[in-house]
């Protein structure tokens, strides 16, 4: 057995250590949102629920966003692969509707997803005008944003399945639009 062995080993048990931490807080989290809006979640709490120290808390997400964010992934994962705060591809806007409305309404998120949507819409919106890509733009951002969720769940009555698939209705109608009126303001 070499002298690099065990620290080999070592490393890899801190690191798989980090992981399992790092879990555990991702884990609290989640299911204190189950019950309660991110902004009154403390990470006191937090920290109780992963039977974990408060700095330990905040070594591994130091920012509330980076919180809302570990949440996001873990619902990527859940929805296999589903990128909703950063489609790859038109397609993506109408089938990856966040379900973690309240985490994700959370204004730290707002300009990855803005930045996203414009990036997956330029292929649909290249002939159209500037003011018409802008207002596309937004709207989709809002109709793909935790803010549409609270407002169709909270105001409106509507269970996740009754929201994702308005949600999704809502993106596909206007991506279809823009593809249509892109493909006939295209010069001959």
């Amino acid at each position: 057995m070499s002298h690099a062995e065990p620290d080999n080993h070592h490393r890899s048990l801190r690191a798989q250590q980090a992981d399992l931490t790092r879990d555990l807080i991702v884990r609290a989290f989640r299911g204190l949102l189950e019950t309660d809006h991110p902004d009154a979640i403390t990470y006191p709490q937090v920290a109780e629920a992963a039977g974990v120290s408060l700095r330990t808390v905040y070594r591994y997400f130091p920012t509330r966003a980076d919180l809302l964010q570990s949440a996001a992934e873990w619902f990527r994962e859940l929805t296999d692969g589903a990128r909703w705060d950063d489609p790859r591809s038109v397609s993506d806007l109408a089938g990856a509707i966040p379900q973690l409305g309240r985490a994700l309404a959370d204004d730290a998120l707002e300009q990855p997803r803005r930045d996203a949507v414009a990036a997956a819409l330029a292929d649909v919106s290249r002939e159209l005008p500037a003011d018409e890509v802008r207002r596309a733009e937004a709207l989709l951002s809002y109709i793909r944003s935790g803010r549409a969720w609270l407002v169709l769940h909270d105001r409106d009555g509507l269970d996740g399945d009754e929201i994702v698939a308005a949600l999704d209705w809502a993106s596909s109608a206007l991506l279809e639009d823009l593809r249509r009126r892109n493909g006939s303001a295209k010069p001959d």
